[in-house]
């Protein structure tokens, strides 16, 4: 095995942890560097280790500033390949992705590729196009796509944005354009929605349609508790025209066994 320790504030997910912390870069084949060291490249099985969060990949490149004699010295970026598996100590987040860049100075990780996941504290969250995690902001986004599950509890649409609390706990979920959400019970459909993760509870706004097994409901919002499975429209202002007047609530009966998402 070959092992490169760097001294770095970097790739840590976890904010208690203060300080210089080593990112120590684990590989199976070997770990070779160029330009005076101002790149280095690991393959084979490469561990990436650094405070609570732990990185594996098929290859890993780091990329070094130079000092004023020309040698390297901070850590500037990290590009990882292939079967990327990203994880912290108390497993309450993990990601995979094929392709990940993570920029040391903004704390910016950008996830591309197929089978792109994260695991956020019991959130399934998955995308089609790209995952990016803001460190220094506290949020992640997933775009393309984007769909967040808890157990059969879905939220899907264009671009979803979760935020952390300063204890990095996963807080909320935004959603924003083709914003759908479903339970055993109801199937909603809105241009924004907002998930809260304590409550359990989900709000949609513009353009709401709702249905249940009982009919569908059409509104300007509509809030779903996903733990008891409650559904009801409000008669709220229309979030998109803050002019306009309560929006109407219509109810149309047309039974179904089972609910499906509006058109």
């Amino acid at each position: 095995m070959f092992v490169l320790s760097i001294p770095c504030q970097a790739i840590d997910f976890n904010a208690k942890v203060p300080g210089q912390l080593p990112v120590e870069i684990d590989s199976q084949q070997g770990i070779t560097c160029i330009k005076k060291g101002q790149i280095c490249k690991a393959r084979g099985n490469v561990i990436v280790t650094h405070g609570q969060t732990k990185m594996q990949c098929d290859t890993l490149t780091a990329f070094f500033s130079l000092d004023e004699k020309g040698m390297p010295s901070d850590l500037k970026k990290l590009e990882a390949h292939g079967n990327i598996r990203l994880s912290t100590k108390d497993q309450r987040k993990k990601g995979w992705s094929q392709k990940a860049v993570y920029d040391v100075a903004s704390g910016h990780a950008h996830f591309t590729g197929n089978n792109l996941k994260l695991y956020l504290d019991g959130l399934v969250i998955t995308s089609e196009e790209s995952m990016d995690f803001f460190e220094q902001e506290g949020r992640a986004v997933a775009t393309g796509k984007a769909r967040a599950q808890k157990d059969d509890k879905i939220l899907s649409a264009d671009l979803l944005m979760a935020y952390f609390t300063q204890k990095r706990s996963l807080d909320h979920v935004t959603a924003t354009g083709n914003v759908i959400v479903t339970t055993p019970e109801t199937a909603a459909r809105g241009n924004k929605g907002n998930y809260h993760v304590q409550s359990e509870t989900a709000r949609l706004t513009g353009n709401v349609k709702l249905t249940r097994c009982e009919g569908q409901m059409e509104g300007n919002a509509a809030e779903i508790n996903l733990k008891t499975g409650v559904a009801r429209l409000l008669n709220a202002f229309n979030e998109e025209n803050s002019s306009s007047s309560p929006g109407r609530v219509k109810l149309l009966l047309t039974p179904q066994k089972t609910p499906k998402v509006p058109d």
